[in-house]
């Protein structure tokens, strides 16, 4: 049995929750918050809420100010957390990327409410030592419903918005909520239809193995969005103190594509390989964006003066383009 003395103290606040909010009280709550020796986090379920939010900040903060999206490759988010570790107060704007893979240990937390299962892992990022207390204040800005479609969990009534759910989290009980509460949804959603029929699923499909239609099926997010890869050529320090120059790689990649005296095996190796470094440079943008791009090649649009296009916290500076296309996660 674990010792009570040795549980991480973190309280849910749902004050937040009993009010219609607006971005502007929200960042005005976070600033209040923060402060000397506090680390905050603060998660959204929308990418363009995190980046306003994040652009609010900056402006009303008087400690650092960090976005962690999906937009953050796996090299920033290392340097990001490092710098993050290295300070006593910080403020850490992120989408659901932090949820999963992120190492960090923060003392406030503010989430705007989704999926049960996503309140618990968020939980999880506040006072990981137990040091000390921690406090997670939900909210409701975003539909969660919008997000996730068809799926039952983020029905209002089995979110936060119902004060028995609220009870769940406290008590942990996720196999009693999953039992009485999810499962006989999903059941009857999927028997509704015969096209939709469970047993079917399973019989025809699971059971012939035909993979493709299982992902399909257990697809959470449909995203249906036209996405841009947009190359921006900048240097980039490594964590060994090495420099990336992205106009060299970019200047290689079109080298090792027009070169036709190389054997098929060593062009697809190399090919391989640069693009592995070519990530690293790489963004995806909405298909409505405004680019100028200085040169394409097949779905790459690169760009020269990639520096100009982040902050000095590297994070992509998405208002210099213009678009009303909606992207999260």
């Amino acid at each position: 049995i674990r010792d009570p003395k040795f549980a991480r103290r973190v309280v849910a606040d749902y004050s937040l929750l009993e009010q219609k909010m607006t971005m502007e009280y929200l960042t005005d709550e976070i600033v209040k918050k923060a402060g000397k020796n506090k680390k905050v986090l603060i998660e959204f379920i929308r990418k363009r809420s995190a980046e306003e939010c994040y652009r609010i900040l900056c402006e009303k903060s008087e400690i650092p100010v960090f976005l962690m999206t999906g937009d953050s490759s796996i090299l920033d988010r290392k340097r990001m957390i490092r710098k993050i570790e290295a300070l006593d107060s910080v403020i850490l704007v992120a989408t659901q990327v932090v949820e999963a893979g992120v190492d960090i240990d923060m003392d406030i937390g503010y989430k705007d409410i989704s999926r049960l299962d996503s309140e618990e892992q968020f939980m999880g990022r506040i006072n990981r030592s137990g040091k000390k207390g921690g406090k997670v204040y939900f909210f409701h800005l975003d539909d969660a419903l919008g997000i996730y479609k068809e799926d039952v969990r983020a029905r209002e009534e089995k979110t936060l918005l119902n004060q028995a759910v609220r009870e769940i989290l406290i008590t942990k009980d996720f196999p009693q909520f999953y039992e009485k509460e999810i499962l006989p949804l999903l059941k009857e959603e999927k028997e509704r239809l015969n096209g939709e029929n469970i047993q079917d699923f399973f019989k025809y499909v699971v059971g012939y193995l035909d993979m493709p239609e299982v992902s399909k099926k257990m697809q959470l997010i449909v995203d249906k969005r036209q996405l841009l890869n947009v190359y921006f050529a900048r240097d980039l320090q490594m964590d060994d103190g090495s420099i990336k120059n992205g106009r060299e790689i970019w200047e290689e990649y079109k080298e090792l594509l027009q070169n036709e005296e190389m054997s098929y095996a060593e062009k697809t190796v190399k090919l391989y390989n640069i693009r592995s470094e070519m990530n690293l440079f790489i963004y995806q943008l909405g298909s409505q964006e405004r680019l100028s791009e200085n040169e394409q090649i097949g779905d790459i649009y690169y760009i020269e003066d990639g520096e100009s296009y982040f902050d000095e916290n590297g994070v992509l500076q998405k208002e210099l383009f213009s678009s009303n296309e909606d992207l999260f996660i």
